[in-house]
């Protein structure tokens, strides 16, 4: 979803999502609320199922470091979005959460499913054959940090560098010889 423009006035808004289209609602009841009391009272208001996306205090303030609180299965806003300063971006459009009811949605029917069984089974055999998976098997996702390091994507000093030299002390490897 992309969500262009500042908003044109100094309103705060939830933006509603659901099958039948989209609306935005008033945030300022919501506004200062963190995101687990934020996303306790969204699901009171518009029902247990919903999924929300949001943002507490640090986004609302456009804190550099704000994060997208996101619900899990069970309602917990614990799944973030948090690299970049995502949170910051939704405060400064006003916008506290993201609300998304899928009620009356239905199921993806597959156009071919015997093509697509026969895939997921070979993908499934690819998966059971791959040193990459493996690695996870035997060092968990820390598999990923000399990969991760090797791409360039590992997060260090701040986000400022994505190379670590000392990569060889933090890795799965590392780890799993440890005594």
């Amino acid at each position: 979803m992309i969500i262009e423009d500042l908003p044109k006035d100094a309103q705060n808004y939830i933006l509603k999502i659901k099958v039948s289209g989209a609306e935005l609602l008033s945030a300022e009841e919501y506004w200062g609320c963190g995101v687990y009391e934020t996303a306790a009272r969204l699901r009171q208001d518009f029902g247990e199922k919903v999924a929300i996306s949001c943002i507490g205090p640090a986004g609302e303030h456009r804190l550099l470091t704000a994060g997208i609180a996101n619900t899990d299965a069970d309602g917990v806003p614990s799944r973030y979005s948090g690299r970049g300063g995502l949170g910051e971006v939704m405060g400064s459009k006003g916008l506290k959460a993201l609300v998304l009811d899928d009620t009356g949605v239905g199921y993806l029917e597959l156009k071919r499913p015997e093509e697509f069984k026969s895939v997921m089974q070979e993908y499934a055999e690819l998966l059971k054959t791959s040193p990459v998976i493996k690695n996870y098997a035997d060092y968990g996702t820390a598999a990923l940090v000399n990969v991760t390091n090797a791409l360039g994507g590992l997060p260090t000093r701040n986000f400022s560098t994505g190379q670590f030299s000392r990569v060889d002390k933090i890795s799965g490897e590392k780890m799993w010889s440890l005594p």
